[in-house]
């Protein structure tokens, strides 16, 4: 059983960097999350939420951090374009900056880095219980193309939004360029920084370049999963593994990615063995879902996403796997 996240140890990760007594505010999704969210589901109805007390993954009853039904529910469903028109532009700068409104430079900041949609669906329980324990100076920095949806889903600020990395055609060899071009151009180098960046994403790994040449500490998320096979996932396996040699702390889901981590080398005294933030994405996500249009309240319901592309080529057979669920 994986050890409980407390609140307590949300108080001061930078001060937990350069103590190395890491209890870390993070809670990590299993490898290759596929998100599943099973039953009926009440239409237009957000159900509260009763986890037991004690950690992130079992919040007190009645957390700050439950979120509202989205609006635009027609007759218990969510029109398929409610997504996108209305969306009001999200308030962000083009770069960020290393003073403060008040002009210091020496306080100690947390920039958290997310832009896929993997990535923006584990950090945001992290992003929410930084906003509500309000003892954190941090930043959020969104890195992928359409920052409005996400950001409007999960109720996240964004201060900063790097921009000119996304082009027609482009290989992963172009995007990585891109991306530390852009992401280095975006953040002012600031002395104090710790950057925090999850998984396994080619802008994840582009964040990590960075803050290493800048000799900046990185948290990984979802530190030590491994394939051991540096072509599947591709280019996951091999962005993991770089992380994993710029990391400052690693937080890791499982048991077995931490004796992953220990087996490469990483001082143990670095890693923790966090949990699980899908089981929060979850939870957070729970008072927004709706049924698809046209489906009746009396059939069983399965939500599924499989974004990896090496599912594409699979999916009948997925689907017939899933078949003998739903007779």
């Amino acid at each position: 059983m994986q050890p409980d996240f407390k609140m307590r140890h949300l108080k001061d990760p930078v001060r937990a960097l350069s103590t190395k007594k890491v209890q870390a505010v993070l809670l990590v999704l299993a490898p290759l999350m596929i998100f599943l969210v099973f039953g009926v589901v009440r239409l237009g109805v957000a159900t509260e939420m009763r986890p037991q007390s004690g950690s992130l993954n079992n919040p007190p009853e009645a957390p700050q951090h439950v979120m509202k039904p989205r609006s635009g529910i027609i007759d218990g469903c969510l029109p398929e374009t409610s997504d996108s028109p209305g969306i009001s532009p999200i308030k962000y700068s083009a770069t960020l900056s290393c003073t403060t409104a008040d002009g210091d430079r020496s306080g100690r900041r947390l920039v958290v880095f997310f832009g896929t949609r993997p990535e923006t669906i584990k950090m945001a329980p992290i992003l929410h219980l930084l906003t509500e324990t309000n003892d954190t100076n941090f930043k959020a920095v969104f890195t992928g193309q359409l920052v409005a949806p996400f950001a409007k889903f999960w109720k996240l600020k964004v201060d900063t939004h790097v921009t000119g990395t996304f082009t027609a055609n482009q290989t992963l060899a172009m995007l990585s360029g891109s991306l530390i071009r852009e992401v280095d151009k975006a953040i002012v180098p600031c002395p104090n920084d710790v950057w925090l960046v999850q998984g396994d994403t080619t802008s994840a790994f582009a964040v990590g370049i960075v803050a290493f040449l800048r000799g900046t500490p990185v948290i990984h998320v979802e530190a030590g999963l491994r394939t051991f096979d540096m072509r599947s996932p591709f280019p996951e396996e091999f962005n993991r593994r770089a992380i994993g040699l710029m990391a400052n702390i690693h937080a890791a889901p499982t048991l077995l990615s931490r004796e992953n981590l220990v087996d490469q080398g990483v001082d143990p005294a670095l890693i923790s063995v966090t949990g699980n933030t899908g089981i929060d994405a979850a939870r957070l996500a729970e008072p927004l879902i709706v049924k698809p249009c046209g489906v009746p309240e009396s059939n069983r319901t399965l939500y599924i996403t499989m974004h990896r592309r090496e599912n594409r080529d699979r999916m009948t057979e997925m689907y017939g796997n899933l078949r003998p669920y739903f007779p």
